[in-house]
């Protein structure tokens, strides 16, 4: 592959993607060594310096990892496993994030603060309340068994709906889950509405997240609903170079017989 001198990318981060392409389908393996500079240099066409600026790049995304003395290796990045189809459920112990950790074996540590503030104009809207209206507030931080924060998430109940019962104050641990919760005081969550779009960092999400140059965030509007009353919505934003989103939708048979 040669270098688009016209896409206006800068050659080191063609590269990078180039890579990051190989790695996504096989060409390089986890674990697999990464190619000598010379190589790189050979494939693309570009400098030293710019064969060196895209594995420092895919270095500080995670992507790669020196090993002294060795070399340079395919790293093996921890992943948030996110199902997009029929992760909210009823009454079965676990939150959808704890559910869906477990089940692929990884490990994460939550950390989170809890409190109350006036809803924003976007914040009310959402919840179908009055601007400066009250709503309890918790903020969750993900962050692997090896340190990396992978996804941030603030949530907003209205404490109209809440107030003077046992789920007015969010759960710093996060469980129970705003399902269990609810149910708890007589309104039954049935339905889960998400909208995912994906953007650049901001400054602070960036610094919170330790996000590297260039990676991206997907971001999830999140609003659970009993009936038509939405009674929480919330705001998530994972590390694009760390979550996997998978769905499985069932296709009705046509009886052919």
């Amino acid at each position: 592959m040669g270098i688009n001198e016209e896409s206006g990318v800068t050659p080191y981060r063609q590269v990078m993607a180039d890579i990051r392409h190989q790695i996504a389908y096989g060409a390089l393996s986890t674990g697999e060594k990464m190619p000598p500079l010379s190589q790189i240099m050979s494939t693309y066409g570009v400098s030293m310096a710019t064969a060196s600026k895209a594995i420092d790049g895919l270095r500080d995304q995670g992507v790669v990892i020196t090993k002294r003395g060795r070399g340079t290796y395919v790293a093996d990045p921890p992943e948030v496993m996110r199902v997009g189809s029929g992760r909210y459920r009823r009454a079965d112990g676990t939150t959808p994030n704890d559910h869906e950790i477990r089940s692929n074996g990884g490990t994460y540590d939550i950390h989170g603060e809890v409190g109350r503030m006036s809803a924003s104009q976007v914040i009310a809207r959402r919840l179908n309340i009055a601007e400066g209206d009250l709503v309890s507030t918790a903020t969750y931080r993900w962050v692997t068994d090896d340190g990396v924060p992978v996804q941030h998430s603030t949530q907003y109940e209205p404490l109209a709906l809440t107030r003077n019962t046992d789920a007015e104050v969010p759960p710093e641990s996060g469980v129970p889950d705003v399902i269990a919760r609810y149910d708890a005081i007589g309104w039954y969550v049935d339905q889960v509405k998400e909208r995912t779009r994906s953007r650049m960092p901001s400054s602070d999400e960036s610094r919170d997240l330790q996000i590297p140059e260039g990676v991206p965030v997907v971001t999830i509007e999140r609003t659970h609903y009993a009936r038509d009353t939405p009674v929480e919505t919330a705001d998530i934003v994972i590390r694009a170079d760390r979550v996997v989103i998978t769905s499985t939708h069932t296709v009705d048979r046509t009886d052919q017989e």
